[in-house]
C-alpha cells in the first residue's frame, strides 16, 4: 500500500459509514411505516416473534455494526493525523490533513 492509499482509507471508511447510515435510516421509516392487523381469530401460539421484531432487532445490529466502524474511523484519523504530523513543513501538514482528514479537494 502506497501513502496515498494508506491516507485515503478513511475517506473510504467515512463513505462506507455514510452510506450506513441511510440504509439504516431507510430501514427505520420502513419500519415505522408497518401497520399492525387486528383480528379476533386467534394466534398460532406456536408462532414465534412477531416479524416486527424481528426486523427491528436485524436494525439494531446494523446500528452497532456502525457504532463499530465510527470508531474504527476515529482511530484511523487519529493515526493519519500522527503520521501527517511527522511532515516537518507546516503547510503541507494543514494541506494534508484537509485533503485526508476532511475531505476537502
Amino acid at each position: 500500500m502506497n501513502a496515498k492509499e494508506y491516507l485515503l482509507q478513511a475517506r473510504y471508511l467515512d463513505e462506507h459509514i455514510t452510506s450506513k447510515t441511510q440504509q439504516i435510516a431507510s430501514l427505520n421509516d420502513l419500519a415505522t411505516k408497518c401497520t399492525s392487523t387486528i383480528s379476533d381469530i386467534p394466534r398460532n401460539p406456536n408462532h414465534g416473534g412477531s416479524r416486527m421484531e424481528d426486523a427491528i432487532l436485524k436494525i439494531i445490529d446494523l446500528e452497532d455494526g456502525l457504532k463499530k466502524d465510527i470508531e474504527k474511523l476515529v482511530d484511523l484519523k487519529k493515526e493519519i493525523m500522527g503520521v501527517i504530523h511527522t511532515v516537518p513543513n507546516v503547510e503541507y501538514q494543514m494541506l494534508l490533513e484537509k485533503r485526508y482528514l476532511c475531505f476537502i479537494t
